[in-house]
This record gives C-alpha cells, structure tokens and sequence, in this order.
C-alpha cells in the first residue's frame, strides 16, 4: 500500500499496546481514523496522542459482538468514509495456567471472541465495502508468534492465534483470486511488554532482550504493510523458533 494520507482506517484494540502505537504511527501519515475497543479511557488517551486528534473518532464496541460491528461500521462510514485499512489488533489472554481441560466455556468464548471473532466480524463488514470502492485497501492482522509455536500454557490464547492465523492465509489467498487490490499482511510478534501480557513478564521464558516495545513492533508494521509484505516476525528470535518448532513436525 503506497498511499496512506486521507485513508480511512480501523484498528481494533486501539485503546493501548500495539493496536495504539499503529494508530499513533498511521495518524502521523495523514489517515484519519475509527479506534475501537472496549476501554473509552484508554481510546481517549490513544486519540490525544494521534497526531490530528480532530481527524479521528473512538468507539467503544465488543468485537466479538456481529451486529455492534455492523452498527459501528455504518456510523463510520456515515462519519469518516469507506475504510481502506483495517488493523485487527484486538486481544485477550485468557487464563494463563489451567490445564486445556479446565477451562471453562465461557474463558473459551472470551478468549477467541476478541482474537479471532473480532476480526471476522470486521473483516466481513469491511471487506465487501473495500471491494465496492475499487481503490486499494489493506487488512493487517495482529496475530503472535504463539500461534505457530505452541506452549504448555494460555491454552485458549495459542489456540484463538492458530485458527486467527489460518483465516489470515485463506483470506489472503481469496482476496489474491479475487483481483479487487486488497493486500494483507499478517504479524506475529514475539514478547511485546503491554497491558494484555503484564502478568506473565516476570515469569517469560524469554529474555528481556528479546522484548520489543509495542511502537517498534508498529513501526515494522507500517512498514510491512508500505512494501506489502504478508508474513511479519517482528523478533530476531522468531525464525529459530518456527525452525526447531517445524523440524519438530517433520521428523
């Protein structure tokens, strides 16, 4: 995506950590704006620290909900226009010890309703309305690095990512076939020190060295999305991990 200036963009969870950082990075470029999240306060905060604050509207909406999305894409379509981005940041970690089999329904609700049905319920908004503008558009997806390298914990959380990253690839491959000029780009970051992980920190089994902040994470983002790339590993450590992880399968 080449043109970012006067575009319409959405991120969800926008309120704070990554979702924040892309919107602070996308504002300085000149898109105008729809944050969205559950937290008001931290949307507020988020749209003081835009450049253009003027630009950009916040809505406190549940992702996970269908037709709040449907509602909320209206209003901005009827405030700001027909989005050309969507960022898909939203997220929630859910229990972190509790063995798979301890979970309860509800913590898998939860759990995959803002990682992975937010962003179909907004993919599906969006996208036809994308299709109809016939002008370039993008769909980032914020997904993480456990979603491909599973660990013995946050068990809904691994498996929200997994099936979040298998409807990015198909998306891609069905906006590909589809020749109506949306790119998509799929991010899995690594250790990402934010509201949404703050206590796990002290018991990470990765150094702190191999932590980004959340705005170096936005900033490769951005530019992933500036030369259209698809997969982005934010972490220098990722490719050795996806690499043992994948021996692993084969054998």
């Amino acid at each position: 995506m080449n043109r970012f200036d006067g575009v319409v963009g959405v991120v969800t969870g926008g309120a704070s950590g990554i979702g924040r950082e892309i919107a602070i990075g996308l504002s300085a470029l000149g898109m105008r704006l729809a944050l969205i999240d559950l937290d008001g306060a931290g949307l507020a905060e988020t749209v003081s620290l835009t450049t253009g604050p003027e630009r950009h509207r916040a809505f406190t909406v549940d992702v996970a909900d269908a037709a709040a999305v449907d509602a909320v894409t209206a209003r901005i379509v009827e405030d700001l226009g027909t989005p050309g981005m969507l960022v898909s940041s939203a997220g929630r970690l859910g229990p972190h010890r509790p063995a798979v089999w301890e979970l309860t329904p509800q913590d898998w609700t939860d759990v995959f309703g803002a990682n992975l049905y937010g962003s179909v319920n907004f993919t599906r908004a969006l996208v036809p309305l994308m299709r109809a503008a016939a002008r370039p558009a993008h769909i980032v997806t914020i997904a993480s690095l456990a979603g491909l390298v599973a660990e013995d914990r946050l068990g809904a959380y691994v498996a929200a990512k997994r099936a979040l990253i298998s409807f990015t690839e198909t998306l891609r491959l069905q906006l590909a076939a589809d020749e109506a000029g949306i790119g998509v780009t799929l991010v899995c970051p690594g250790g990402v020190p934010t509201n949404l992980n703050a206590a796990l920190r002290a018991t990470a089994r990765s150094s702190s060295s191999d932590w980004l902040t959340a705005a170096e994470v936005a900033k490769k983002v951005i530019d992933a999305v500036h030369r259209g790339d698809f997969y982005v590993f934010t972490h220098a450590s990722s490719e050795e991990r996806i690499r043992r992880y994948y021996e692993s399968v084969l054998g």
